[in-house]
């Protein structure tokens, strides 16, 4: 066989070593690159077995929640006000109702969307309570009210001290276990659902006064007595609530004092859990 013919299978069979050569290179290099961004979504890019992107904080919800709140101001005007601006009342019941019909949606529109963010979890009790205690600490004042028409003063403490009871309760907790938790209890909604529903029969007790005056006023006093039961109500059903969650926290810290501490995992280190219904 000649020279030139054993060249020529040494150079054919080098060309295919180095084409296998590079070929093992490639595919090494191909499996090893992280997975391809993909899009399930219209205009969001997510990694391949990533979670969903969680929800805006400043969403629809949270943005209902926060005008609410920046419409207190302008009731609260329009309530003192009433003696020298006498269409004051009037404009004071339609913000009011505006605020109340609010307060269903923005909770309606966070379960729909699966938009139930921490800040809105804060934002929404935080509005109610606000309007609530101005609302009644105004219209239990000689010189507010609604007319000729004004709340109990012992309303408005058993109110004030039901929302000051929770608040307190919400530190304590969070002072023993290190995890903030803001839970409303069926109680407490209810509770809150009775006080907006007396702060507007109040608003238009003149108004009733006009087809029936004992009306008027025997309904702000059957509206107190039940908004004042519903307040003890909600206190013990957050009392109970409080406790129950301390229990199982301590429980968890018990049954983690048997793992290694190699494998312990520290509650206070986890982010707080905020839950809202």
């Amino acid at each position: 066989m000649s020279r030139r013919g054993r060249g020529g299978r040494r150079e054919a069979k080098r060309r295919k070593t180095e084409k296998e050569t590079a070929l093992d290179v490639s595919s090494s290099f191909a499996s090893s690159r992280p997975p391809r961004e993909t899009s399930c979504f219209r205009g969001r890019k997510t990694l391949q077995g990533d979670k969903a992107k969680p929800p805006r904080a400043l969403n629809w919800p949270n943005r209902i929640s926060l005008a609410r709140l920046m419409l207190v101001g302008p009731f609260v005007v329009l309530l003192i006000n009433q003696q020298p601006w006498p269409w004051a009342r009037h404009a004071a019941m339609g913000i009011f109702a505006v605020m109340a019909l609010s307060d269903m949606v923005d909770g309606m529109l966070a379960r729909r969307m699966g938009a139930i963010t921490r800040l809105g979890a804060i934002l929404d009790p935080l509005a109610d309570k606000v309007l609530v205690i101005l609302s009644v600490v105004l219209l239990s004042m000689d010189s507010v009210g609604a007319g000729d028409y004004r709340l109990p003063n012992w309303v408005t403490v058993a109110v004030v001290g039901k929302d000051l009871w929770v608040i307190a309760g919400t530190i304590v907790v969070y002072l023993v276990t290190d995890r903030l938790r803001v839970q409303p209890t069926a109680a407490g909604k209810v509770s809150t659902l009775g006080q907006l529903l007396l702060v507007g029969y109040v608003l238009a007790a003149p108004d009733v006064a006009q087809l029936s005056p004992p009306a008027a006023r025997y309904g702000i006093i059957v509206g107190s007595w039940a908004v004042a039961a519903l307040s003890v109500i909600a206190i013990i059903s957050y009392t109970r609530l409080g406790l129950a969650f301390v229990s199982a926290e301590g429980k968890l810290l018990e049954n983690s004092s048997d793992i290694p501490s190699g494998q312990q995992k520290h509650p206070g280190k986890e982010s707080n859990r905020v839950q809202h219904d």
